[in-house]
């Protein structure tokens, strides 16, 4: 109880210095773009960094317009509460007792996984987050591991679904000539050409 409040409070403290931290970059995005050129590296490394800062910068900068933001807001809302609605279900369904804060825990701590370098797929990743964040809520590994992985499969199945109807809806085809030139090239790689 008291260990999930503590956590939470720190994770909304953590989460409010990087909007402010944002919103000031935003403001200030010319400078740090100077900043960046001023700082002793190669010039290769310099480059990478300050290309990598435009438009990092030019997306935050699209939130300055109140309409965006209040889009993106909501919008982020929203998939957070289908993510939260989908995670309690999958609990319920292999008789675990998930609460809402907890499941909008959980799903934030995976999300702020999504910045950890990981395997395809983040298997490994996910796994280690889950039994991490719901083993001293009161779950035992195989409860939180059961539960990551069927939510892992309900997202692949989804995901893959929808690609596939929007695959099928737009008409894209598989190029003759490309498939001909795979068969004769398992190695073949289209963007050498």
């Amino acid at each position: 109880g008291n260990l999930f409040y503590m956590a939470s409070q720190n994770v909304l403290i953590v989460l409010a210095f990087v909007i402010v931290g944002l919103v000031i970059l935003t403001r200030y995005g010319s400078r740090t773009h100077a900043i960046l050129r001023q700082i002793p590296l190669n010039a290769k490394l310099k480059d990478f960094a300050v290309r990598h800062w435009d438009s990092f910068n030019q997306g935050l900068t699209s939130l300055n317009r109140p309409r965006t933001a209040v889009v993106f807001s909501l919008s982020t809302l929203l998939i957070l509460s289908v993510d939260v609605v989908m995670t309690i279900l999958i609990s319920a369904s292999i008789d675990l007792k998930l609460s809402v804060p907890i499941a909008f825990f959980l799903i934030s701590m995976l999300g702020l996984s999504s910045a950890i370098p990981s395997t395809p797929g983040g298997v490994g990743v996910l796994q280690f987050v889950a039994v991490s964040v719901l083993t001293p809520l009161g779950f035992n590994t195989n409860q939180s591991l059961a539960l990551i992985l069927i939510f892992q499969m309900v997202n692949y199945l989804h995901i893959t679904t929808l690609g596939l109807i929007g695959v099928w809806r737009t008409g894209i085809r598989v190029s003759p000539k490309l498939l001909a030139e795979t068969e004769q090239n398992p190695h073949y790689n289209p963007s050498q050409n």
